[in-house]
């Protein structure tokens, strides 16, 4: 009857700590400022290639 709750506990804590780990720099998909606006004024990239508008 315990080996149950103990393991749904520990599958609920990982799972948990996991998905908060994963969501700390979820702000930051919209640039430095979270804002989403292209403060310095150059144009937002179209195409992507292995050469082409990569850092």
């Amino acid at each position: 009857m315990i080996k149950p709750i103990l393991t749904s506990l520990t599958v609920a804590l990982f799972t948990s700590s996991f998905l908060n780990a994963a969501s700390s720099n979820w702000s930051r998909f919209r640039g430095p400022n979270g804002s989403g606006v292209n403060a310095d004024g150059q144009e937002i990239p179209t195409e992507w290639s292995a050469e082409k508008n990569l850092k």
